[in-house]
């Protein structure tokens, strides 16, 4: 059922039922849209209350439903705060599936929070339902600055920048609201922000990233705009201490997994590193794999050829044990990088991380 919903508001969905649902989920989107427009203006006017954590706190959010990069950009933003010799800690709600790793489960903590841990040690990643306190907690453990993790709709927390993720291959989906379509709240919020990242920037067509960039200097005229991509770092085997380099993936057959809220874009990277793609299947976003999932996967890679598995790295810390396939299982990990922009962004970064507590 979540996969048909998926398709039906990405409008993948065309067939009679597609259309059905599609009709319904449109009446649904109005009351939905005046709910979160209603939210906005009571937080703006002042009539729900918004509080200042003990120290600076930087959002990292976006405005869709779906993968925009947060989690990349979140680790990136991390390790320079740590380059220029502040202490950064993450706090998140935890949002996700729960992430298992070989036979332990960690129970409670998402798959982009044990990504996080295992890819920033020694910052502390805070999951909390209330933010402020989750800030408290950062406080108290040395942290200087906060990471808010998806903190674009958490109006209840003060922040000091306003950073928005959009995804240049696919900013607004049909541009309708949940649950017709991807958008989060209306595109008029953009304004709100104080930088707008456009991920995965060297994936969209040219003309069509000049006019994505066009149209937010209407929308958030006062944001500085970044553009970032996801680049490939290390190929990894999974469960064992071993390492390929991206240049074997070339004229290689392999087969793809993931549970992402963009596969479309992770199947893109595979193909621009030069893997033949001879299989792939695609799970929805936060999906926790089940021993018989797994076995298909691997029934189907085998029969497509594939010499190699590829998942991505929040997918794989969701898989309880090695699951004994005819061919290795890799994990494909990527880091953020900034294509134009950079010195701007950390800039505005600095000067709200280095503020005096009120």
């Amino acid at each position: 059922m979540r996969a048909f919903l998926t398709d039906v508001i990405t409008d993948r969905r065309r067939d009679l039922a597609g259309r059905l649902t599609g009709g319904i989920l449109a009446v649904l989107e109005l009351p939905y849209g005046a709910a979160v427009r209603l939210r906005r203006a009571a937080y703006r006017a002042g009539l729900l209350p918004s509080r200042r954590a003990p120290l600076p706190v930087l959002s990292v959010g976006n405005l869709t439903w779906g993968g925009t990069g947060k989690t990349p950009l979140t680790i990136y933003l991390a390790r320079g705060l740590l380059a220029r010799s502040l202490k950064p800690a993450i706090v998140t709600r935890g949002y996700g599936a729960p992430a298992q790793t070989g036979q332990r489960p960690h129970a409670g903590v998402s798959d982009e929070t044990v990504v996080q841990q295992a890819l920033l040690p020694g910052v502390p990643v805070i999951v909390s339902p209330r933010r402020i306190a989750g800030c408290r907690e950062a406080a108290a453990r040395g942290a200087e600055v906060v990471l808010l993790d998806d903190g674009f709709q958490h109006r209840a927390l003060r922040r000091d920048l306003e950073i928005v993720t959009i995804d240049a291959t696919n900013p607004f989906g049909n541009g309708r609201l949940l649950p017709r379509g991807i958008l989060r709240e209306p595109l008029a919020v953009l304004r709100e922000a104080g930088v707008l990242v456009l991920t995965r920037a060297d994936q969209a067509p040219p003309e069509a990233l000049a006019a994505l960039k066009q149209k937010l200097a209407t929308l958030a005229p006062g944001a500085l705009l970044v553009t970032a991509r996801h680049r490939p770092e290390r190929l990894r085997g999974y469960l064992v201490a071993n390492e390929k380099p991206l240049a074997e993936l070339a004229d290689l057959p392999v087969a793809l997994f993931s549970g992402i809220g963009n596969p479309e874009a992770f199947s893109r990277t595979v193909r621009d590193l030069g893997a033949r793609i001879v299989g792939e299947r695609r799970f929805p976003d936060h999906h926790l794999f089940t021993a018989a999932e797994l076995g298909e996967v691997g029934r189907a890679a085998s029969a497509a050829g594939a010499k190699l598995v590829l998942t991505t790295e929040k997918d794989a810390v969701k898989i309880r044990r090695d699951p004994r396939w005819a061919m290795p299982l890799y994990v494909l990990g990527v880091t953020l990088e900034i294509l134009t922009g950079e010195a701007e962004l950390w800039a505005a970064v600095e000067r709200a991380a280095r503020r005096t507590s009120q």
